[in-house]
């Protein structure tokens, strides 16, 4: 019984949290459509964070962040349109504590800037 909790509270501990941001609103140039929603969804791991980029429920990309690469980008497409997401992680020293900051852009265009 005793190895069982021990087991399960270290698979707990190591298992990944997920974050999804809010999503913000953006209607890109000359579209005449309902405005997009566009959220960011991490996934915290024991080496790295998986970052995926998400418009209207859908997943256009996805990308890594590790403890040697804290940035790093992707590209993919939605509606006909170039989606780059470009995330940057830094650590405080003092609290620890690791903010993640991803700018997303539609076609060259700046759509969103999403910190968590």
């Amino acid at each position: 019984m005793k190895k069982t909790l021990i087991a399960s509270t270290l698979l707990l501990a190591v298992s990944a949290c997920s974050t999804v941001t809010p999503p913000t609103s953006y209607r890109p140039a000359n579209y005449a459509g309902e405005a997009w929603q566009i959220s960011v969804q991490r996934k915290q791991g024991a080496v790295s964070d998986t970052i995926s980029t998400i418009i209207n429920g859908e997943t256009v990309s996805t990308l890594k962040l590790t403890l040697v690469s804290m940035s790093s980008n992707a590209t993919g497409s939605y509606d006909g349109r170039t989606v780059s997401t470009d995330c940057q992680a830094s650590s405080n020293a003092f609290s620890g504590a690791q903010q993640t900051t991803c700018n997303v852009m539609v076609a060259g265009e700046r759509a969103t800037s999403i910190n968590f």
